[in-house]
């Protein structure tokens, strides 16, 4: 709490702040069309993950980051990718879908998503081209957002 009120939180509230922003326009202009500003926001977060491998610019303002730790290091490109998950939020706050419960399998299916994630960035650390493909680790995390907001639900 300390340093929340004496230095703002962190780079993690700063970027839930700028999130914010963002998410007001796209309450004001965009909320029915939710799917589109998903998949243009993946779209640029695809594109700044081959701009960053193919650069090496890993987006942290120095080379010295191995390429294998970049995308959960010490780096702005969380703040790209981040906007997703927040976004898939907004996407379930205003979802009138209704969930089938199933807690047993959700929570199977959890922590196959949790070892999906965790296994790219494993490999990523030991094989150099695994490394170049880590952003495939995001598709379990979605999966694991899915599925703790599913079981928190139920």
């Amino acid at each position: 709490m300390v340093d929340v009120l004496l230095f703002g939180g962190g780079w993690f509230v700063s970027c839930i702040m700028i999130y914010y922003v963002i998410l007001y326009f796209v309450r004001r202009y965009a909320i029915d069309k939710l799917l589109l500003v998903f998949a243009f926001s993946a779209i640029i977060v695809i594109a700044v993950y081959v701009y960053s491998v193919k650069t090496g610019n890993y987006l942290n303002g120095t080379a010295e980051l191995e390429q294998a730790k970049w995308i959960t290091g010490n780096t702005y490109f969380k703040w790209v990718y981040y906007f997703l998950f927040m976004l898939m939020g907004v996407m379930f706050g205003v979802s009138k879908k209704q969930w089938n419960y199933k807690l047993l399998s959700d929570f199977i299916k959890l922590c196959i998503c949790v070892l999906l994630f965790y296994v790219p960035l494993f490999l990523g650390e030991r094989i150099e081209i695994v490394s170049k493909f880590q952003i495939i680790s995001l598709i379990p995390l979605f999966g694991v957002v899915f599925y703790i907001y599913k079981i928190m639900i139920s």
